[in-house]
């Protein structure tokens, strides 16, 4: 029974099945990629459980085929090469999903770098009381097309805690709301080299952009870098930090001193530690 089940595995009838099968469904995650993003080949073909198998059972078929009609000689040696680059290939895809990581590195002209930026989307939870602090972080392939259930469970000062995904908006966008009875709000656009980002800063509350932590008039036990007060309604700020500026309208360039109070302007462009 055994050696039936190897006969069928790797027989070229089986090859040619799952050839066609594999390209098939290369093409429609091509089809996917175009019309729904990266994220959604991934979640609907790359990184499936069937589409592993389908390049396992190739493997073990593309091995058996060479030691069954003995490709290993001179003679059919555009046969063997054939399989061996098929191989390659299927072993390389492994090793590129369950032992390397993907992600941007960006390096200026005449600097280096020892920063990648994971091109993975994370759902990060954060929950603390100022006693005790909980915190996950999973890596989700996030799109419009299709997206896995997620559920996380978790006790919080012997609550149970649930969390969970109901439903994904592509590409949705945050915004301020005016409200006569709101809190004052800042935004902020900043970017890191990978396009503009809004920010919204509220009263009281800090926002982390890239690793500087930035806070709108906290009380005085909060430990922000980046500390903006409203004084005579005009903003002030104060940072450890030396920061370079440039005017928006003028094109006036600068550098503010660290640890010193200076009045954040609107219309300028402050850079900190690049």
């Amino acid at each position: 029974m055994s050696r039936k089940i190897i006969n069928i595995l790797i027989s070229m009838k089986t090859m040619a099945v799952l050839i066609l099968l594999f390209a098939i469904s290369i093409g429609i995650a091509t089809f996917i990629e175009n019309d729904f993003g990266t994220p959604a080949s991934k979640a609907v073909v790359y990184n499936t459980t069937w589409f592993e198998t389908l390049l396992i059972l190739l493997l073990v078929n593309l091995i058996g085929n060479i030691f069954r009609y003995k490709m290993m000689q001179w003679k059919k040696w555009p046969v063997f090469l054939f399989h061996f680059a098929f191989i390659l290939m299927i072993i390389g895809a492994g090793i590129t999903r369950y032992i390397s990581y993907e992600g941007i590195m960006h390096i200026r002209e005449g600097q280096k770098s020892s920063v990648l930026q994971t091109d993975k989307a994370y759902l990060q939870i954060k929950v603390d009381d100022k006693v005790q602090q909980y915190s996950f972080d999973k890596a989700l392939i996030v799109n419009s097309l299709y997206n896995k259930a997620f559920s996380h469970d978790f006790k919080f000062n012997d609550k149970k805690v649930n969390v969970e995904i109901l439903e994904t908006y592509n590409s949705a966008e945050y915004f301020v709301e005016e409200n006569d009875n709101g809190n004052a709000v800042i935004e902020f656009i900043s970017t890191d080299g990978n396009g503009r980002v809004t920010r919204y800063l509220e009263d009281g509350a800090s926002i982390l952009i890239g690793k500087l932590s930035i806070g709108l008039n906290e009380d005085e036990n909060a430990h922000s870098s980046f500390k903006i007060e409203d004084n005579d309604n005009k903003l002030i700020f104060q940072t450890p930090f030396p920061v370079s500026y440039m005017s928006m309208d003028d094109r006036s360039t600068g550098v503010l001193g660290a640890d010193t109070i200076h009045e954040l302007k609107t219309r300028h462009l402050y850079t900190i530690g690049g």
